[in-house]
């Protein structure tokens, strides 16, 4: 059986490294692998090469920067492959593609299809408090997350885990899930289970603006959207003194009841840990960064925007250019 393989993805390499494994015991070609070129990588949070990884393991790799475009499309119709897998990419599948393979194109998804289709799972699971999900191996066709269910691999979601340690955990199921199919797969034994439409739900998409804390909130939540948005994505972030800071990480201290203050407030700093109110309790910022030179961080000051302040400076600053336009006039 011939095998192509396409992603752009730390979980593509995990997947790419477990077809790599079953190819050494059974009976499978890994034809080619195409790659997302890093030129056009620029919003992908997580990329990986991973044709290099192939150039690693001798085997025949592309790139691209749209995986529909008729050069790619051509590529792999030359390769004449058995099955595709199609893993860590958010790109659209076209029919042509999908028409391709002997067997089919092969899919995943880190949640228990048809529960949660969509874009960015693993944020939106910790978002949403999810304790037990489990990651999908499917047949790919034109719809979204719809097709055919190949096989499902549990994992668990603990209170403290950050966006990383779920995405170790979805890579370690998707490996388990290619090391226990794939062989089927080849033999022409594996399962075909059609999704149930009436228990399908959507994820809608994220962007990095959606990391804003709004300090009015809660302690827990607020820590939820920074465990959610942590690397290997864009962050939780809020500013100070204009400029923007990124918190990777955070926790809830002990001596929630000691302190009172207005949310956003910073009301202690020790150990390099700052403590920060919020609408309800109190939190730690444990790891975080600027984008750009650090202000010094005082206690009383405050995280978030002033919007007065803001609409102030604005204001100044319109006057100003008015101002100056009339000068220029005058000069004239």
């Amino acid at each position: 059986m011939r095998v192509v393989f396409v992603g752009s993805v730390l979980s593509s390499f995990h997947a790419l490294r477990s077809i790599i494994k079953v190819s050494l015991k059974y009976p499978i070609d890994i034809g080619g692998v195409f790659g997302l070129d890093k030129a056009f990588s620029m919003g992908v949070s997580d990329y990986y090469p991973i044709h290099e990884y192939a150039k690693e393991n001798n085997i025949p790799f592309f790139t691209f920067k749209k995986i529909n475009e008729e050069k790619t499309v051509s590529q792999i119709k030359d390769l004449a492959p058995d099955l595709i897998f199609v893993i860590g990419l958010s790109q659209i599948i076209s029919k042509e593609i999908l028409s391709i393979p002997k067997i089919g194109c092969v899919g995943f998804h880190p949640t228990p299809l048809p529960k949660m289709r969509g874009r960015a799972a693993i944020p939106w699971m910790i978002l949403l408090g999810v304790k037990e999900s489990a990651a999908t191996l499917f047949f790919l066709d034109e719809g979204i997350d719809s097709g055919d269910i190949i096989d499902q691999e549990k994992y668990f979601i603990e209170e403290d885990d950050y966006a990383w340690d779920v995405y170790n955990k979805v890579c370690v199921a998707l490996e388990t899930l290619i090391g226990r199919n794939l062989p089927l797969l080849a033999e022409g034994k594996v399962t075909r289970i059609p999704q149930n439409e009436k228990e399908a739900t959507y994820l809608s998409k994220r962007v990095p603006s959606d990391g804003l804390i709004n300090w009015d909130n809660s302690s827990d939540s607020i820590l939820r959207l920074i465990r959610a948005t942590s690397r290997p994505y864009p962050g939780a972030y809020s500013f100070y003194k204009g400029k923007k800071v990124i918190i990777w990480r955070a926790s809830k201290p002990q001596n929630n009841e000691r302190y009172t203050g207005l949310p956003g407030q910073i009301v202690d700093i020790v150990d390099g840990k700052i403590y920060v109110a919020t609408g309800y309790g109190l939190l730690s910022i444990d790891e975080y960064e600027f984008d750009s030179n650090l202000p010094k961080i005082k206690i009383g000051n405050k995280f978030g925007v002033d919007v007065i302040n803001e609409l102030m400076n604005l204001r100044n600053e319109v006057s100003l250019l008015k101002y100056e336009l009339v000068e220029r006039r005058e000069s004239k």
